[in-house]
């Protein structure tokens, strides 16, 4: 409750305890079985749109449970008086049997471990015309059955106050008001008693919390352990994956400077290539330029202008052929 949880509680009776509640009543939903207990909880502090009265949970048992039994009813009363210190009686009757007892501290876990002691309490208690007894549910079980049933009150108001808000529905169940048979004194030992094992109780359902509570806890750790190595098991794979990239990026990169390098080889060989054809166009057009300049070129260029005139060029051919020949 401190955590913030909700709290459900189906119907039930509220004796000596309830206060409890109080300070997380907005967190409380609490059906009461009968009138004493409903009003009970209202005088100790808790809201009245928190608590709500209901039935008794066992009114709700479906008869097809039980519908094949023969009920014969051939056995006149059938005692059923508890031995606990609830009882009202000191010394219950020799022929009593508190069948209760035989199926105590099951854990009433499905409908199957349910079925199988209710049906055998059921097949016995239809053997009878009248059951008398201080168990609620004994009674509840045997008017469903058609019975004759004597209520008896138990320790405290709960019987009497059932019977008030729904047993008495039933024609065939009486409440018979009797006073108990244990002093002051065994009456307060009697309550300590129980106070003692309810708190008992309360501690073993504590420590049943704090195991449940401490398992959560360890499944929590396992499943965000799961999950931590998955999430490393991605960032490896994640890894893997940006160190491929990285390399494929790099060996890009070294591809594009190769090219370039290589490029840049190819150009330089090019310029040098052109730079010594340059060279070797000057050398050129400087020894074309000497000879241009020389007398021999001069002589030349004179000879060739006179050898073009028309006179003197067909007397020059003549003669070169004679000296030729």
């Amino acid at each position: 409750m401190q955590n913030g949880g909700q709290l459900l509680i189906l119907p039930t009776s509220f004796f000596g305890f309830g206060s409890e509640f109080v300070p997380y009543a907005d967190q409380v939903t609490i059906f009461c079985r009968e009138q004493q207990s409903y009003e009970e909880l209202l005088r100790q502090g808790m809201p009245e749109d928190r608590i709500f009265v209901c039935s008794d949970m066992a009114f709700y048992t479906k008869e097809k449970h039980f519908s094949d039994l023969e009920i014969a009813g051939e056995y006149p009363v059938l005692q059923i008086f508890r031995l606990d210190e609830e009882g009202g009686r000191k010394t219950p009757p020799r022929t009593s049997v508190d069948l209760p007892l035989l199926f105590n501290d099951v854990q009433w876990t499905s409908i199957e471990q349910c079925v199988k002691p209710l049906r055998a309490v059921a097949g016995l208690i239809s053997q009878f015309e009248c059951v008398e007894t201080d168990r609620l549910h004994m009674a509840v079980l045997a008017a469903l059955l058609g019975r004759t049933v004597r209520l008896e009150p138990s320790s405290y108001f709960k019987i009497k106050a059932i019977f008030e808000y729904t047993l008495h529905r039933f024609p065939t169940v009486s409440f018979e008001e009797r006073g108990s048979d244990y002093t002051l004194a065994e009456q307060g030992s009697r309550a300590e008693a129980r106070l003692l094992r309810d708190t008992v109780k309360r501690l073993n359902l504590d420590r049943q919390a704090e195991w449940e509570q401490r398992a959560s806890v360890l499944r929590q750790n396992d499943a965000l352990l799961l999950r931590l190595e998955k999430l490393q098991k991605k960032l490896s794979e994640t890894s893997a994956e940006k160190d491929l990239e990285i390399k494929k990026w790099e060996d890009l990169v070294d591809r594009e400077r190769k090219r370039r390098r290589d490029l840049t080889d190819h150009v330089t060989h090019l310029e040098r290539d052109e730079a010594c054809k340059r060279r070797e166009f000057d050398e050129v057009r400087q020894e074309l330029d000497r000879i241009k300049s020389s007398r021999l070129h001069r002589l030349n260029e004179r000879y060739y202008s006179i050898f073009r005139l028309p006179v003197f060029g067909f007397v020059l051919r003549i003669v070169r052929k004679i000296i030729v020949k």
